[in-house]
């Protein structure tokens, strides 16, 4: 894909959505692998996703609502409870990758 949009694009910046993963590492993911933590799926595939991105020149950003309600949810709270990104956290997040602040309410 990002070879395609290399030649198709002048911009080098991306934006991956990755919101909306509710029930991440549940269904198919689960029966092969087992339980993991969500928190751990999505950082993994957001790893992956950055070094084929930095490997052609590309920045991303993608929307920052799954680490706020994964972060929550792996607390025992929900969604709407009011989080701080740990700075641990946030120097897992690569280098190439921005976050955009999306919230419904």
């Amino acid at each position: 894909m990002f070879d395609t949009i290399a030649v198709n694009f002048t911009s080098r910046t991306v934006n991956i959505g990755m919101d909306e993963a509710h029930m991440l590492g549940r269904g198919r993911y689960m029966d092969i692998k087992g339980i993991k933590n969500s928190f751990g799926i999505l950082l993994d595939h957001l790893r992956k996703v950055a070094e084929i991105a930095e490997k052609r020149g590309f920045e991303l950003i993608m929307w920052g609502d799954m680490f706020f309600q994964l972060l929550n949810v792996s607390k025992g709270g929900s969604y709407y409870d009011e989080v701080t990104v740990p700075d641990e956290i946030k120097e897992m997040i690569p280098k190439n990758v921005n976050l955009i602040y999306w919230d419904y309410y």
